[in-house]
């Protein structure tokens, strides 16, 4: 029970350090939103939720493998993005503003994967999301690795 509440944090935790950052920045952009936006937010949403992933995890000082905090992490990126960039379109007019948006994020939740593809599109942040999902998992083997405890030599 215990690590179904921890992965679910991870789950939560992944989402919101990928998003919340996206969010930030249409907000402040409006719209005005440019590709120079879109280009930041390709660099800078994998950094912070590499960074705060890690973070969590050492700061958790357990020993389970970082694996164990990415995998849930990515699915929280992608479950969690209709939502998500539903709040990011209010900014310029669209999202919540729509009638019927409770709906549409409950179907695309539904389908999340294919509507985050075409919505990420929109939103400036399809390769961000594709470096999130291809490096989170690469991150987690490189840290087994380099965490896993080295045998001693043979005794003769």
């Amino acid at each position: 029970m215990k690590s179904v509440r921890i992965m679910l944090v991870y789950l939560v935790v992944g989402a919101c350090a990928f998003w919340v950052p996206d969010i930030a920045v249409h907000a402040v952009a409006r719209n005005q939103f440019s590709g120079l936006d879109a280009i930041g937010l390709t660099v800078c949403l994998p950094v912070f939720a590499y960074v705060v992933l890690l973070v969590i995890w050492k700061k958790r000082g357990s020993a389970e493998s970082f694996g164990f905090a990415a995998l849930p992490a990515v699915v929280g990126t992608w479950l969690f993005g209709p939502l998500m960039m539903t709040f990011t379109a209010s900014f310029g007019g669209g999202g919540v503003y729509q009638p019927g948006w409770s709906q549409t994020v409950i179907l695309c939740t539904g389908l999340f994967p294919l509507c985050d593809i075409d919505m990420s599109t929109y939103d400036g942040t399809l390769f961000a999301l594709f470096i999130v999902t291809a490096g989170l998992p690469i991150t987690a083997l490189f840290v087994k690795r380099r965490t896993a405890p080295t045998p001693l030599p043979a005794s003769k």
